[in-house]
């Protein structure tokens, strides 16, 4: 039997582009986010538990359904003074801005809608880069994901 190994994705095929106000919509990624990108589907879980109607000192199940999914984007790495400062502003904002999460292969997805800020952090040890780490999360339901 002949082995078969995984076709790996590299982590810099994973990009979140930044949108501005303008119609249409002006995308690009941060150069901050240079390193590390993870993009994480959650969903909200409902358990109730079943009892046995037939014998009621059997032990009950368990059910379980969906409530609501969500969608979080993480990314890090060396700060870069420009985009760094425009993010910064735009956590400042406090509004949803445009966003795109793109899985930049054949047969990817590409996730649009309005994001927020949630955490953006930077910091360093003297005489070293700055790191640069961001959180963002859907704002609202009106978004499209579209697999390529």
């Amino acid at each position: 039997m002949v082995d078969t190994y995984v076709e790996g994705v590299t982590g810099d095929e994973l990009v979140f582009k930044f949108g501005n106000d303008a119609e249409p919509a002006a995308f690009t990624a941060a150069c901050s986010v240079n390193t590390e990108r993870k993009i994480e589907f959650t969903s909200e879980v409902i358990e109730s538990m079943r009892a046995n109607c037939t014998d009621p000192k059997k032990p009950g199940r368990r059910s379980r359904r969906v409530k609501s999914t969500d969608i979080k984007f993480t990314g890090s790495g060396v700060a870069d003074k420009a985009s760094a400062n425009l993010l910064v502003a735009l956590q400042q904002a406090g509004l949803p801005f445009p966003g795109k999460v793109i899985q930049a292969l054949a047969d990817g997805f590409t996730i649009t809608g309005k994001w927020v800020i949630e955490s953006l952090s930077m910091g360093g040890t003297a005489q070293e880069d700055q790191t640069f780490d961001i959180s963002l999360a859907i704002a609202d339901a009106d978004y499209t994901l579209v697999f390529d």
